[in-house]
Order: structure tokens, then sequence, then C-alpha cells
């Protein structure tokens, strides 16, 4: 009789270890989870900071090859009617010339 008691008190001994260990585990994965969690948000946190850098340098540089843009159409918009003015005075003196030689 003593053997069957000393027996059911090891079980017991025995099945109480086991649910400890198995809310040790359940514990160890949870933390373990909000740790992989609180990593993963850190990351995306850093990704998404590395995003909005690397956006406002793309836009920077958009921005400048906008500005150099302008800058250049100007410039060859100022070009052209140079000339067009150029040819125009051009054009009025041969009228004038013309006139001329057709008086004289």
């Amino acid at each position: 009789m003593n053997s069957i008691k000393r027996l059911l008190d090891e079980e017991k001994v025995a099945m109480e270890a086991v649910a400890e260990a198995k809310q040790q585990r359940a514990q160890k994965l949870r933390e373990a989870r909000t740790e992989a969690l609180a990593e993963i948000e850190h990351i995306e946190e850093e990704k998404k900071h590395e995003l909005e850098v690397l956006k406002e340098q793309r836009l920077e540089k958009l921005d400048s090859f906008s500005e150099q843009l302008q800058s250049d159409t100007a410039k060859h918009i100022d070009e052209l009617y140079e000339r067009a003015q150029v040819n125009f005075e051009k054009a009025v003196l041969y009228a004038v010339d013309d006139v001329i030689n057709v008086t004289l």
C-alpha cells in the first residue's frame, strides 16, 4: 500500500513538474514573441525612416534637375529670340535696301 501511495505521490510531483515546465515554456514563448514583435517594429521604423530619407534625396535631385531644365530652356529660348531678332533686323535691312535699289 505504501508503494502505491509513493507511486501516486511521485506521479503527482512529476505532473506538477511537467505543468510548471509547460507554463515556463509558454511564458518564454510569450516573451520571445513580444521581443520579436518589438524588434520587427523597430526594423520597420528604421526602414520607414530610410525610405523617407531616400524619398527626400530623390525629390531634391528631381527639383535640382527641374530647375536646371528650366534654366536651360529659358537660356535656349533667349538664344532663339535673339537669333530671331537679328534675322528680323537683317530682313528689314534687306527690305530697305531693296526699296532703295528699286527707287534708284
